[in-house]
């Protein structure tokens, strides 16, 4: 299976990274909102969701943007790398 070919431009990379934040942390709302009214909906008791729902939010949009920023800044961090690199 090929690797992901990332630009070597790190002005590309930028954009990429800014582009794939920026994009996640909507994604993330939009996933925090709906997993808030799941549990607003089921949970009579919504007030004792607030050290949770924080600590979610916080882990659902840091993690991955970790993860990818990683993936897409440090050679070593790829999954697949090949001699060509």
């Amino acid at each position: 299976m090929p690797s992901l070919k990332l630009p070597h431009n790190k002005v590309a990379r930028l954009l990429l990274n800014i582009a794939f934040i920026v994009g996640w942390y909507a994604l993330s709302g939009m996933t925090m909102d709906f997993l808030v009214e799941i549990t607003r909906l089921s949970n009579p008791e919504y007030k004792a969701f607030g050290v949770i729902h924080t600590v979610i939010d916080f882990l659902l949009i840091v993690i991955p943007i970790a993860i990818v920023t990683k993936f897409i800044w440090f050679k070593k961090s790829r999954i697949t790398t090949s001699m060509d690199d």
